[in-house]
């Protein structure tokens, strides 16, 4: 009776055991159960159970062959999961997250392969253009594409990151100076000094021509006011401020000759 039972079970595992042992091992944990539940009072000895599960298993192994015996079971069955353990919203999971990165493996490959075709061709590789090629959308293509670019694998940008790292600190640096020359003096109005013109083109306010004349005559190199040391920028503050209240004095004098444009 234990065995008539139990070898249905036995065929229909088959194709989820990936060994006769494993097999045998099902077969007889089967057994077991039917022994405790049909045999209570007069129950089968661990020795005639293991004799029944070996003549099973090793006939079904060998001899047994179902129609869907070469068909893939997925995922579940490469988990070592089988029917009667796991349960059909387990199986539910893990095949649904195993496709979803199968198929997103699946796209970076095609990405990938049609990209590379694009820069044999010469052709400007954008995510548009890729995603035009592959008939994806723009968003699923930038997506793959930041993949591909943190793939320490990926040649072209492990290079583009190597030759970064060679780079001195101070080269991949970047500084922001203005010169003094270019830097704005502005009045009460919010009105820079550039903004201001002459009326006449032969009037000329001698503060500007002071200040021509000395850069003018001067062969030092104009420095950048970032670079000079704390007195020289102190004292460059200092007469940048006595030209800031002159310019203000001539522009709100009765008998100013500068107008704003």
């Amino acid at each position: 009776m234990a065995f008539e039972s139990v070898r249905g079970l036995a065929y229909a595992a088959k194709a989820w055991c990936g060994s006769e042992d494993e097999l045998k091992d099902y077969v007889f944990n089967e057994l077991e159960g039917f022994n405790l539940v049909n045999n209570r009072y007069n129950p089968l000895g661990n020795r005639e159970l293991d004799d029944i599960a070996r003549s099973i298993s090793r006939w079904t192994w060998r001899y047994f062959t179902s129609p869907g015996a070469e068909v893939d079971r997925g995922v579940c069955r490469r988990e070592g999961l089988m029917p009667h353990i796991a349960s059909k919203k387990t199986k539910q999971a893990i095949g649904g997250t195993y496709g979803a990165k199968k198929n997103a493996q699946n796209k970076l490959d095609r990405i990938k392969a049609v990209r590379k075709k694009m820069l044999e061709r010469g052709d400007e590789v954008t995510v548009s253009a890729l995603a035009r090629e592959v008939h994806m959308s723009r968003n699923t293509v930038r997506k793959h594409l930041q993949t591909l670019d943190d793939d320490p694998n990926h040649r072209p940008t492990a290079e583009c990151k190597e030759h970064l790292n060679r780079q001195r600190p101070e080269d991949r640096e970047l500084r922001k100076t203005v010169s003094i020359r270019k830097r704005p003096l502005e009045n009460p109005c919010g009105r820079t000094a550039s903004t201001l013109s002459e009326t006449n083109s032969s009037a000329r306010h001698p503060m500007w021509d002071s200040i021509d004349k000395e850069e003018s005559d001067s062969d030092d190199e104009l420095m950048d006011y970032e670079y000079l040391d704390p007195d020289s920028q102190d004292k460059i503050s200092e007469k940048l401020s006595r030209m800031y209240y002159d310019i203000n004095d001539a522009y709100d004098s009765p008998d100013r000759k500068y107008h704003l444009e």
